[in-house]
């Protein structure tokens, strides 16, 4: 008697499962909508069939609606909801839902009121100390909000990798749509091409149209194979996210207990089997047609077709970007020319292989290669982790072009070894102070009483005890370089400007606390655009500033603590945007004033902690970063502009570590040059 009842449930239910199928999409009714034929279907699936002549045609009976209104009826699809199977889908939900609340524990027949968060499993109060010990178990009441959350979590990732996806296939799209245009332009080329030739190239125009067939077919399968792939994982995301939602939505405790078991693993699984590295299209948009010059002498072969690089080629750097928008990365923008002719070469980027050779270092850095924006130019993308020239190679279908040197600026940001790449010594450095480098790679040393010129590498050193038209130095501190080659050097109560040679070409100022007069001038520095002098001068706790001419301009600060104030000020800088900023040394602090002279603000406080400064000397902008040499903390600390706290670095503890930091300046290549006053050398980074 039993049996029978159970398999009289069993046929109901299967009968009510077929009634709400529609016999179109054969899924479950989605708004279902009746025709006048009293035949129902999904109002999309109807929205789906083709309008006849003389009206809809049912898909079950072949019957024409012409019973319909008028036709806008017809064309709008505008059929009323079959309202009693709305009543049964709702009906068969009360019942799986009442099949979920009746579950109870396999082994022991208790509800199952308590769920296990490691075994993501509904168990009944039994079966917490036996089974489950240890594991954290809560109420079905206390465990539904976590796994609400945790359900929606996974649902919001898997959607993100589904738009992400999305835009791949949109990519793929775009390829694919640009690889079959160039089908059409290429036989436009051979056709019009063909027809300036007699008929004995014929049989050549039909081989290149064939060929052009073969190529594009070989570009457009991998491409659609991989579309279709995307997609096919697209459409799993998508399923996943509407179970999801139908379990959040559909209001049953147990139900979304049992399901987060079931749909979880399943979005793990998806989301684990997304490889983001492949799905960029590979296949390049690269066909072209290939005049061949003799075509009209020898009316006999009318080309060739190119889809892949194969000459020998020269490579073009158009620009480079480092370190743009906080990225660790360097983006170079290249473009391929044929060595043999004015053409661009375009090849598929994966027979282009990249690589990037650091200075000084025998592993390279192999570099990612992508299509740019610009038609013929591709994009190299590398991280650095020093900086310097590096060497750029690039080898096209195995042949390889010459190296181009790309210059990677210093970086505290990204460079992850900031040590020293070189420490240049000379027995001639006795007090090293300041320090700056010409434009054509001069290092230029004031030390204590002399003027020191070495080359690059610290080789060739000239030593000026005095110019050589006799003027005795006193105590030079620091240097900088004029527009037009020469130096402007602080000495005890002037400021000297000499020629690269040792000659004094004029001596500016005096002793004093007045206008053009100084008392222990220290850094200087010229601003390039209004060429203006900016002169840290020391023991009158000021910075001076002097025209183009060398005449005065106006002063910056006084003596004392507050804002805008001085306590010996040492070194001064400028940024991008001609503010100035001054190392107020015994202040402990940097202060920014802008190039009217208005004081802005100040960052850094007396202390050895990161961002803190003690004694803080010379300072130097490079790519709006500052450079600080502190004398008591033995280091380099850096700023931005905005004197936010970056880095410091070059402390005794570390790799060639500093002991008293003065000067410090750039090169045009981004290395940075350091004075120790106590190590007498020159350390390179």
């Amino acid at each position: 008697m039993a049996s029978d009842e159970l398999l009289g449930s069993s046929l109901i239910t299967s009968s009510l499962k077929g009634m709400l199928e529609c016999s179109v999409c054969l899924n479950k009714y989605k708004d279902p909508r009746i025709l006048p034929c009293h035949h129902v279907f999904c109002k999309t699936c109807i929205d789906g069939l083709k309008v006849q002549e003389n009206g809809l045609k049912c898909p079950t009976c072949s019957s024409t609606c012409r019973e319909m209104a008028s036709l806008d009826g017809i064309m709008n699809r505008s059929f009323p909801p079959a309202f009693h199977i709305n009543n049964l889908l709702d009906l068969r939900l009360d019942e799986q839902e009442q099949e979920v609340l009746d579950l109870s524990c396999p082994v022991d027949k208790k509800p199952l009121d308590f769920f296990c968060e490691k075994c993501l499993d509904l168990i009944c109060k039994d079966c917490v100390p036996r089974s489950h010990q240890g594991h954290v178990c809560k109420s079905v009441t206390e465990a539904i909000p976590k796994q609400k959350s945790v359900l929606q979590s996974h649902s919001e990732q898997v959607k993100e990798e589904e738009v992400f996806i999305q835009s791949k296939v949109e990519a793929l799209k775009e390829r694919e749509r640009i690889v079959f245009e160039q089908k059409a332009t290429v036989k436009a080329e051979i056709r019009t091409k063909a027809r300036e030739l007699i008929r004995m190239i014929k049989s050549s125009e039909e081989d290149l149209i064939a060929k052009v067939d073969e190529i594009v077919q070989s570009k457009l399968d991998p491409l659609k194979e991989k579309r279709q792939f995307l997609e096919g994982m697209q459409s799993k995301m998508r399923n996943l996210q509407e179970q999801v939602s139908k379990c959040l939505n559909s209001g049953g405790k147990q139900g979304v207990l049992n399901m987060a078991k079931e749909l979880i693993p399943k979005m793990e699984e998806v989301k684990s089997s997304v490889d983001k590295t492949k799905m960029n299209p590979t296949e390049v948009a690269d066909l072209t047609f290939i005049q061949d010059p003799k075509c009209m002498e020898a009316a006999r072969h009318l080309g060739d077709l190119s889809a892949t690089f194969n000459d020998q080629c020269n490579v073009e750097v158009i620009s480079v970007s480092c370190f743009d928008n906080k990225r660790p990365q360097v983006f170079v923008t290249v473009s391929i020319k044929y060595a043999t002719r004015p053409a661009y070469a375009i090849a598929p980027c994966l027979s282009i292989i990249c690589l990037i050779q650091p200075p000084q270092v025998a592993e390279s850095i192999k570099g990612e290669i992508s299509l740019g924006d610009v038609p013929n130019q591709y994009v190299i993308r590398f991280r650095p982790n020093r900086n310097g020239v590096h060497k750029l190679c690039l080898k096209i279908n195995e042949i390889l072009a010459e190296k181009k040197p790309i210059v990677v600026p210093f970086n505290p940001v990204f460079i992850k070894r900031i040590a020293p790449t070189a420490c240049i010594k000379s027995d001639l450095m006795s007090k090293p102070i300041g320090l700056t480098m010409s434009k054509d790679k001069i290092i230029v040393l004031t030390d204590y009483n002399k003027l020191i010129i070495l080359d690059k590498n610290g080789n060739n050193p000239k030593v000026y005890k005095q110019t050589t038209n006799g003027h005795r130095f006193s105590f030079t501190r620091d240097a900088a370089v004029t527009p037009d080659g020469c130096l402007l050097m602080t000495d005890e109560y002037s400021i000297l400007k000499v020629s690269m040679d040792g000659k004094l070409l004029k001596d500016i100022g005096c002793k004093g606390s007045g206008k053009e007069q100084f008392n222990n001038p220290f850094g200087i520095t010229i601003d390039e655009n209004t060429g203006k002098v900016y002169v840290a001068d020391l023991e009158n706790h000021r910075i001076q500033v002097l025209n183009r001419d060398y005449s005065f301009s106006h002063f910056l600060g006084l003596k004392g603590k507050a804002l805008g104030y001085f306590e010996q000020p040492n070194g001064t800088a400028l940024d991008s945007q001609g503010n100035v900023f001054v190392t107020d040394t015994f202040n402990h602090r940097i202060q920014k004033f802008s190039q009217s002279g208005e004081y802005i603000s100040y960052f850094g406080s007396k202390g050895p902690n990161p961002g803190q400064l003690k004694l803080p000397e010379k300072i130097v902008i490079n790519n709006d970063y500052i450079y600080v040499t502190e004398h008591l903390n033995a280091r380099i600390s850096v700023f931005t502009t905005e004197g936010i706290f970056v880095q410091c670095f070059g402390n005794q503890s570390s790799e060639g570590g500093l002991v008293w930091p003065r000067g410090l300046t750039f090169d045009e290549d981004g290395s940075l040059y350091v004075c120790d006053f106590k190590s007498h050398c020159i350390f390179k980074y």
